[in-house]
């Protein structure tokens, strides 16, 4: 019996044509939708990389709108609004002066530019504008745009503010406040709890407190203050049975403070030598500078057993120590110009009765530590000593001066504030600080109010419109 035949064909090469081809046009079809993804995948990668570097460089339009914020601001707190510095007026007659910076900002794929502009430049509220530019290769710039508010600091906020330690000894040091409109301070009718006791220390030892009675709040840099057995931070809506007679709500840790030098005023003053008796100032005849004030100079006062009066405002300028010994004194009359302005370069001494203040109202009397930072480094800090049954009535302002504060015999008694590189309390001694202190602007350092960033477009009437005034005309 025979085998069966194989039946099946070979392909027809027309057959094998048409295969060949689909495969190819599948091929074909798949190559290119490939490329049409891939393509597509480079398209988008661009428009990626596109997208953040132009949100990279919003980033760095802000940081540059910032930094013209900050350099207006650099310039007010320094009386540096000039053209000296780079400030010029904005032509339209509004008084406001601008700065513009276009060149030295080069940058990774482009250049910077700020635009900035002081609004009310010789007020106490100036407003500042500041525009930031990143110009990008085939790319519209980047704008962003900022406005901050200013006024006057306040730099008597506090009770006793220093650099570094705050320390009370002895178990009769008591801190408080009080309202001068209302008059002097009282156990009874006006004593508040509005004194606040602050250092930019952080660590532990940077206050103190031991056995002293705070009433009122204090504030560290980061440190959390000492209490002894007897000591207190209190308020008058304290809690009764707090632990370790401390309120936390008031205890602070994130006091930061700028504490600048003290400036000694500009101007011509009339030598005196050296003050070693009895002087009423100013002097008959004598001419006051054209801000009012009567202005001398001296090598130092050494008062054991004299008097040196202050009839109207004057400023004495030391560049020695200054001495006042415990039947000496500085009297401020009553009058209502009379006030003192004492500028020490050395150190400063004040004992026994050695202060009188009649007006009994602390701005009427600043001592003013003159030694700057710099001078710290070679020469060491200036030390200031208020000792005995001495009542102070008045404010010092010493940022590199070590203030001891020391009571003597019943009592020694500080009314005003103090603001100094350290500060020890000792003995007996009562701090009274005046309420009304907080309410006077500095006559140099500006602070911010508000800081926001200009969004709307330029005209649109909104209230976060851009500033399209001059220098910012033509870049928005």
């Amino acid at each position: 019996m025979s085998s069966p035949r194989n039946t099946r064909s070979a392909p027809s090469p027309r057959r094998t044509e048409r295969q060949r081809g689909s495969a190819l046009i599948t091929v074909l079809l798949l190559a290119a939708a490939i490329a049409v993804i891939a393509a597509h995948l480079f398209v988008r990668g661009l428009q990626e990389q596109r997208l953040a570097t132009r949100s990279y460089y919003m980033s760095v339009a802000l940081n540059l709108a910032e930094a013209g914020i900050e350099e207006a601001m650099w310039a007010a707190n320094n009386g540096w609004i000039d053209a000296a510095h780079g400030w010029a007026d904005a032509g339209d007659a509004t008084g406001a002066k601008v700065r513009t910076t276009t060149s030295g900002l080069a940058l990774a794929q482009g250049t910077g530019e700020i635009y900035t502009r002081i609004d009310s430049p010789a007020t106490n509220n100036p407003v500042i504008t500041a525009l930031g530019i990143v110009r990008l290769p085939a790319q519209s710039a980047v704008v962003k745009q900022l406005r901050a508010a200013l006024t006057r600091r306040t730099t008597w906020a506090n009770a006793v503010v220093a650099k570094g330690n705050v320390t009370f000894n002895g178990n009769r040091v008591s801190i408080d406040a009080f309202d001068s409109s209302v008059g002097p301070w009282h156990a009874t009718t006006n004593r508040l709890d509005q004194a606040t006791v602050a250092t930019t220390a952080a660590t532990n030892a940077g206050l103190s407190v031991n056995n002293a009675d705070i009433y009122g709040s204090v504030a560290t840099g980061g440190g959390t203050p000492t209490v002894g057995p007897s000591g207190s931070i209190l308020g008058a809506t304290s809690a009764s049975g707090l632990p370790d007679n401390i309120d936390p709500s008031r205890v602070r840790r994130d006091f930061s403070y700028n504490i600048p030098d003290a400036v000694v005023p500009s101007g011509t003053p009339a030598p005196l030598g050296a003050i070693t008796a009895s002087v009423s100032l100013p002097r008959v005849g004598d001419t006051p500078d054209a801000d009012g004030r009567y202005r001398y100079s001296a090598s130092e006062i050494d008062l054991g057993n004299s008097t040196l009066t202050i009839t109207d405002a004057v400023d004495v300028i030391v560049s020695g120590d200054v001495e006042i010994g415990s039947n000496a004194s500085i009297t401020i009359t009553s009058a209502s110009s009379a006030s003192l302005g004492l500028y020490a370069a050395g150190d400063v001494s004040i004992q026994g009765n050695g202060a009188i203040n009649q007006s009994a109202e602390p701005t009427r009397m600043t001592i003013y530590g003159t030694r700057t930072t710099a001078e710290v480094a070679v020469s060491g800090a200036q030390s200031f000593d208020l000792r005995g049954n001495a009542d102070y009535s008045g404010l010092v302002y010493a940022p590199n001066a070590d203030i001891s504060l020391r009571g003597g015999g019943s009592t020694g008694t500080f009314n005003g504030a103090i603001i100094g590189r350290t500060a020890t309390f000792n003995g007996n001694y009562n701090f009274h600080y005046d309420v009304q202190l907080g309410g006077i602007a500095s006559e140099r350092y500006f602070r911010p109010t508000n800081w926001i960033e200009l969004i709307a477009p330029a005209g649109s009437g909104a209230a976060l419109a851009r500033d399209n005034r001059a220098p910012f005309t033509g870049q928005l």
